[in-house]
């Protein structure tokens, strides 16, 4: 039997710019894509969108 696969909960609008942490602000996201969207959990990792 294999594990579930991880997922975690992000605001779709982050809290420090008005966010709620309401069902629809947020999304789950794998651990790769979340890494994308806040970097600081990777530091090897840019923001989406910013390009060298």
């Amino acid at each position: 039997m294999r594990n579930p696969p991880r997922f975690g909960v992000n605001l779709i609008v982050p809290w420090w710019a008005g966010g709620a942490t309401a069902l629809h602000n947020l999304v789950l996201l794998c651990p790769h894509h979340h890494g994308l969207i806040e970097p600081s959990h990777d530091p090897e990792r840019r923001p989406v969108g910013d390009d060298p």
